[in-house]
């Protein structure tokens, strides 16, 4: 008789390690399902909860903000009510509030509770909301990280969990964490890619453009609609002061100020400290310039997103932009617009080098024309006078004057005039004075 019961035991044991092994077969084949990720860990949750005996599973993330409740099932799949607010329940500002989730986190393995009232492991909402009376928590590990946590619950009477269920959840929470982790990263490679896109798509533009101002007009539309914000600008460094020069329509009012020093202001200390700066909520923050802050708050505006334009590691300006009503902007968002930042700075370079050169063609073109007059005109005076308007075009003055040294007479005489105003006239004005005298006598003497 005992060796019948025996044999019939180990028939029990050996039939609960296959059902456990098919359950962690169905559990792997579930996770790397092309199903959406929630719906395969309800059906996860509730084959774990149905093959533990425990009466409910929950899984959970661990976030910066806290505990965040991903699923929460029953054996048997019916429907709480409350189950929404009681999920809600299991979560928190402060991980480590429930002394089990530190115990866990701590030690990364499990921890099980035979009995949640007389536990110093177990949160007073475990008793008196979820009505727990045993519980096993299995830590999601990636790597030594703790990600999260598989919660398995009873709540009709107590029990304790043999090593073989410990094993068994732990093994779960492997596949689970897995699972996890392909996700997120797969939504960084398909964010990547995306990103990808939009920076050819933006690089591609930007190359088909050489007007400078064109490009930055293009920079802050661009910035605005990859971000889902509601305005942005750019402010390039002219000497020591942080110049407006491309914003929308909509940030006329938050960047009213022409010109800012560096190190004043959010964009101040953008270029200063050459990094990007982010406020969730301008109200609070007080090194952004008051009149920029009125005119933002008047209309709304709460977020800020700061990033340095660099060349060759030389900062020369910011790209801002701005959102309606506070705004978290997460470091894949920091990340885009540096890259559009970057891209910004490479095409503003390449256009200022292109006028830079074009205006050197330019200059060139005009002193051979002039040279070639020179030495071909018999004409002393239009010779002077073509002499002059090149020195004026060249240097982009508003005035040129030509004079000539009458030794004779010991004075300088002025023998050609140009200037950009058509109605000045030279009639009136001083057309010679002795050696010496003046700044021009002066730089001949």
């Amino acid at each position: 008789m005992a060796v019948a019961r025996r044999t019939v035991g180990g028939r029990r044991v050996k039939a609960g390690r296959v059902e456990e092994m098919e359950v962690v077969l169905d559990i792997a084949k579930a996770l790397g399902s092309t199903r959406e990720l929630a719906s395969v860990l309800k059906d996860v949750s509730r084959r774990t909860a149905q093959v533990m005996g425990a009466e409910r599973c929950s899984i959970s993330l661990f976030k910066e903000a806290g505990i965040v409740p991903v699923v929460s099932e029953f054996p048997d799949s019916h429907v709480d009510p409350a189950r929404q607010g009681k999920l809600a329940g299991l979560g928190g500002p402060d991980i480590r509030e429930a002394p089990a989730h530190r115990l866990m986190i701590e030690r990364r393995s499990p921890v099980t509770i035979d009995d949640v009232a007389t536990s110093d492991l177990a949160p007073d909402s475990w008793r008196r909301v979820h009505k727990m009376k045993s519980v096993l928590l299995v830590p999601l590990l990636r790597g030594d990280q703790v990600i999260g946590a598989l919660h398995l619950a009873t709540v009709t009477a107590r029990r304790s969990f043999a090593d073989h269920e410990i094993r068994l959840a732990t093994t779960i929470a492997s596949h689970v964490t897995l699972a996890i982790d392909n996700v997120e990263f797969y939504r960084r490679a398909d964010e990547e890619r995306r990103r990808l896109e939009v920076l050819y798509d933006i690089s591609r533009r930007l190359a088909a453009v050489h007007d400078t101002d064109q490009i930055l007009t293009l920079i802050v539309n661009e910035a605005e609609r990859l971000l889902g914000v509601e305005a942005a600008g750019i402010r390039l460094l002219e000497g020591e002061d942080l110049v407006v020069r491309a914003r929308t329509e909509s940030a006329a009012a938050i960047m009213s100020r022409p010109r800012l020093k560096v190190g004043e202001s959010l964009t101040g200390l953008v270029v200063a400290e050459g990094r990007p700066i982010t406020v969730e909520d301008l109200v609070t923050d007080t090194r952004y310039d008051p009149a920029h802050k009125r005119g933002a708050l008047a209309l709304g505006f709460h977020g800020f997103l700061g990033v340095p334009l660099q060349v060759q590691g030389a900062v020369i300006g910011a790209l801002n932009v701005y959102s309606r009503g506070r705004r978290h902007f997460t470091p894949d968002e920091i990340s885009l617009l540096s890259a559009c930042a970057d891209q910004a700075a490479i095409a503003i370079e390449n256009a200022r080098l292109y006028d830079a050169s074009r205006a050197q063609v330019s200059r060139m073109r005009r002193l051979a024309e002039l040279s070639q007059l020179v030495t071909s005109s018999l004409d002393f005076q239009k010779v002077l006078e073509v002499v002059a308007q090149s020195v004026l075009d060249l240097l982009q003055g508003d005035l040129a004057r030509l004079w000539v040294v009458d030794e004779a007479a010991g004075v300088l005489r002025m023998v050609a005039y140009k200037t950009r105003d058509t109605a000045d006239t030279v009639e009136g004005g001083v057309t010679e004075f002795p050696l010496g005298q003046g700044v021009v006598g002066w730089v001949v003497s």
